[in-house]
């Protein structure tokens, strides 16, 4: 089975906006975890000077599930 990509998708402004200021603001950061015994990675490649907490990782991880779900498959 191997890796498995997310799907490419198009941004609207107001989620590049969010996704800019993110990366803006926080250093870069992976997480990693397994999940129904799939291995799952999230690698961000944030440019600021913060880093990000364990909460605004969950945030994070969140707003790109809640995007993966928005995608009509």
């Amino acid at each position: 089975m191997g890796i498995q990509p997310y799907p490419t998708v198009w941004l609207t402004t107001e989620q590049l906006d969010h996704l800019y200021t993110w990366r803006g603001k926080f250093q870069a950061f992976e997480m990693n975890w397994v999940e129904s015994d799939l291995p799952m990675r999230l690698v961000f490649s944030g440019l600021g000077d913060q880093i990000a907490t364990e909460a605004d990782q969950r945030e994070i991880l969140a707003w790109v599930n809640e995007l993966y779900r928005s995608i009509a498959r």
